[in-house]
């Protein structure tokens, strides 16, 4: 059986991460850098590409986030 108390704990975790990386992503793209506005509002592909970026961003940081919760878990504070 799973602990729900765990879920809780990677979900709380990943949702931090996850827009903790829209927020670098729109830091990035609302400060223009390496160009990265710019190529994104002259894109063919329009809001697909923001979504893509989003999607990526979004999900690496939900992955990184979980993974720092889960090595401090041992730790004692």
């Amino acid at each position: 059986m799973t602990d729900p108390r765990l879920i809780r704990f990677l979900a709380r975790h990943g949702a931090t991460g996850f827009f903790a990386g829209l927020a670098a992503l729109l830091g990035l793209v609302w400060t223009d850098v390496g160009r990265i506005g710019t190529l994104m509002a002259g894109s063919e592909v329009g809001w697909l590409g923001y979504l893509m970026l989003a999607a990526g961003f979004g999900f690496t940081g939900a992955a990184v986030g979980m993974g720092v919760a889960i090595m401090n878990m041992g730790r004692d504070r």
